[in-house]
């Protein structure tokens, strides 16, 4: 089914970047006392916050793995804690956990 909204040459870019997504692990992350905790996407940003963390950013991520190694990509935000991600210090702050050189 076609959405009558995206104009007809952006399809199949569209479709390309929607298959891409779905080889890529989306996941979600807050940031607390600058330290990530990072959970996969059926639990809910509030719900592992819980209310004695004070959160300073959230949202998702993927790691992409091209021709110069691995990166961290951070987007959105969490609708339940109304926060949103900070992408160039989340990213460095989620590659540095898991052990992944920034390269880009």
């Amino acid at each position: 089914m076609s959405d009558p909204s995206i104009p007809g040459k952006a399809r199949p870019l569209l479709l390309s970047y929607k298959s891409t997504l779905r080889k890529m692990s989306l996941r979600k992350y807050i940031v607390v006392k600058g330290r990530p905790i990072l959970f996969p996407t059926d639990l809910i940003h509030a719900e592992v916050a819980g209310k004695q963390n004070e959160v300073e950013s959230a949202g998702f991520f993927v790691i992409i793995k091209d021709k110069k190694g691995k990166r961290v990509v951070c987007i959105g935000e969490s609708s339940s804690l109304s926060i949103a991600s900070k992408p160039e210090r989340d990213q460095k702050l989620i590659a540095s956990y898991l052990g992944i050189a920034e390269e880009h």
